[in-house]
């Protein structure tokens, strides 16, 4: 990972708490966090780990890429993407 991308995870971490209702509008959807959910379970970032909200993907030497496992289906894609970047270069 390079020292921007690690400063992007880092500002999207910080910013998560705030910015969750973002990607989980309704109220039933944030069971789905808790333990036992099919969401994210843990506020942090591991390389290959379903259970954390950020997901760190390398395919080649060169290259890597974030999966973000905390939106959810009805979630405003514009609203939660615009939300993705802002908390990304916060950090």
């Amino acid at each position: 990972m390079s020292e921007v991308m690690k400063s992007y995870v880092a500002g999207q971490l910080f910013c998560l708490p705030d910015i969750l209702p973002m990607f989980a509008p309704v109220d039933q959807q944030l069971k789905a966090f808790g333990e036992g959910g099919v969401g994210a379970t843990t506020l942090t970032w591991a390389p290959d780990n379903r259970t954390v909200a950020l997901r760190i993907l390398s395919g080649a030497s060169k290259s890597c890429r974030l999966e973000t496992r905390s939106d959810r289906s009805d979630a405003n894609p514009y609203l939660a993407m615009a939300a993705r970047l802002l908390s990304g270069l916060y950090g």
